[in-house]
């Protein structure tokens, strides 16, 4: 659908003839979801707004069977009508007509309304109340449904720019199935914070550069190689556990919890040290024998296997997991390449116990990760986590924001690919909801010209932090929606210089009207 005219904003007006509601519930559920939706409204990304939307549409369903249901045409009906609608046309509507777009939706649905209301009074009589409006109410849900996909721009976290919104929905009982939601995804994907390990570590001593760029490219790990080295055996065995790739690792949410918290620490070692993060990969579900997650970073490798029971042990079973170490590492010993291994798992006793019966031959570290969905709990036993986020997160340290940092680092790792480039992933996860992440590089720098007029407004203080511009005018604390070097902030600083506002609440404003 061409997002250039004002058909879909005639559209949902027609489909808001039938329910009020429901355009404006499917556009905020459509923010939730990621898209960006042509027309610009503040108050679309306002969760009263989303949540409200959604619920009064939700509710609108259910009501408009209940016999005492009023006509759509009634003045309050009417009215609902008139605001859901307009705010739905003005978003489906091309950037700057957002008022001629909600006109048009109005338009179009004030008087459709007593057309859809006369053909829902002959259903009813035919089939009854319930069964009509049940009909009614598929036909009006699949409509708002295209027409919004069909128009808003897919710019979701599914997509290389992130603006898309997280909704976690962890909860208590089967770790192995419980599933955070993310928008565009069905399944889960398990990141695993770093439990026990210094912030930044060096995984290894380094080796040849030359053949460990060769083995961080893509394939590396392939089923030739592995026989060639190992035997067909291995190569086989690699392959079966292999099999469905990361699809399977989705459905263990401590793998996912722990590759949040370790891309956590990587974000906050980049940014402290001055690194763009271009060198540093993440991988998992690699063909190989130690793959739940794999860290190339400065020409050293790391692999972690995560093991949540509280029975594990390194030789028991068909297959034992020392015998994964001791294969992972003759393969990458092979290579030419030196690694790093580590088992992750849930508790200190099991760990000291794991330590006290490791093989001799064997170097892989014990390390543990809390096996809890409850993420306030999880950085409640890892403050070297918490302390990862604050330096990730642009806003102040507080229990709240560390919590949807890790939340946003965890939807950007689901929705990234099985390897993904540090630097990558970091402005991924920045252009989520918030802002909250900070991205990698160097600081920004105001222009010297923004810079001294911003200088002479009174009471105004300001300054780059992250890379976000914060601001502080009496009791009125903030900071840039948008980051600096982004074409939205270059709007703002070219505001700032062509108009010179005097005002305070002029700048804070034209902050606003950039996005």
């Amino acid at each position: 659908m061409n997002n250039s005219g004002f058909l879909p904003s005639a559209l949902i007006g027609a489909v808001a003839s039938a329910r009020s509601m429901t355009p404006m519930a499917t556009i905020a559920t459509s923010r939730l979801a990621g898209r960006k939706t042509p027309g610009q409204l503040v108050l679309l990304d306002h969760p009263v707004f989303k949540f409200g939307a959604l619920a009064m549409g939700v509710g609108e369903l259910f009501g408009d069977k209940m016999k005492s249901a009023p006509d759509r045409t009634v003045f309050l009906g009417l009215l609902a009508r008139v605001l859901s609608v307009g705010i739905a046309g003005g978003a489906l509507a091309p950037r700057g007509k957002e008022k001629a777009g909600a006109a048009i939706a109005i338009a179009t649905a004030v008087p459709l309304a007593y057309l859809t209301l006369a053909g829902r009074k002959r259903a009813m009589a035919a089939v009854g109340q319930t069964r009509s409006g049940l009909v009614e109410d598929a036909l009006v849900v699949v409509a708002d449904a295209a027409i919004v996909v069909l128009t808003v721009s897919r710019r979701g976290w599914h997509s290389g720019s992130v603006e898309g919104k997280l909704s976690l929905s962890v909860g208590k009982g089967d770790r192995r199935s419980a599933r955070p939601t993310y928008p565009g995804r069905g399944r889960v994907r398990t990141p695993q914070a770093r439990a026990n390990i210094p912030a930044g570590p060096r995984l290894a001593q380094k080796a040849d550069t030359a053949v460990l760029r060769e083995c961080l490219e893509p394939g590396v790990y392939d089923a030739q190689t592995i026989e060639r080295h190992l035997g067909p055996e291995a190569a086989a065995y690699a392959g079966n556990k292999n099999r469905g790739g990361r699809n399977n690792s989705r459905g263990g949410a401590y793998e996912t919890y722990y590759a949040a918290a370790r891309l956590a620490q990587l974000l906050a070692q980049a940014l402290e040290e001055g690194d763009d993060g271009r060198s540093t990969w993440i991988q998992e579900q690699q063909l190989c024998f130690i793959d739940d997650l794999i860290v190339d970073q400065a020409g050293v490798r790391s692999h972690s296997q995560l093991k949540s029971g509280t029975t594990t042990n390194w030789t028991g079973g068909k297959r034992p997991i020392v015998e994964d170490f001791r294969l992972q590492r003759a393969l990458d010993r092979a290579l030419g390449g030196q690694a790093r291994y580590e088992l992750v798992v849930p508790d200190e006793a099991l760990r000291d116990a794991l330590v006290d019966a490791r093989p001799a031959d064997l170097d892989a570290e014990v390390v543990v990760f809390a096996d809890t969905l409850d993420v306030d709990a999880l950085l409640a036993r890892h403050p070297e986590i918490q302390a990862a986020l604050d330096v990730v997160s642009i806003r102040d340290p507080r229990p709240s924001y560390r919590r949807k940092v890790f939340q946003t680092l965890l939807a950007a790792w689901y929705t990234s690919g099985d390897r993904v480039r540090l630097s990558d992933f970091a402005d991924k996860a920045a252009q989520g909801p918030g802002p909250l992440v900070t991205v990698l590089g160097p600081d920004y720098v105001l222009p010297a010209a923004v810079q001294a007029h911003l200088e002479t407004i009174d009471g105004l203080d300001f300054g780059m932090r992250k890379k976000h511009l914060y601001y502080r005018f009496g009791f009125l604390t903030g900071l840039s929606a948008f980051r600096g070097g982004t074409p939205e902030f270059t709007r703002f600083e070219d505001f700032i210089v062509a108009n010179r506002p005097d005002d305070a609440f002029e700048v804070i404003a034209a902050l606003q009207e950039s996005a």
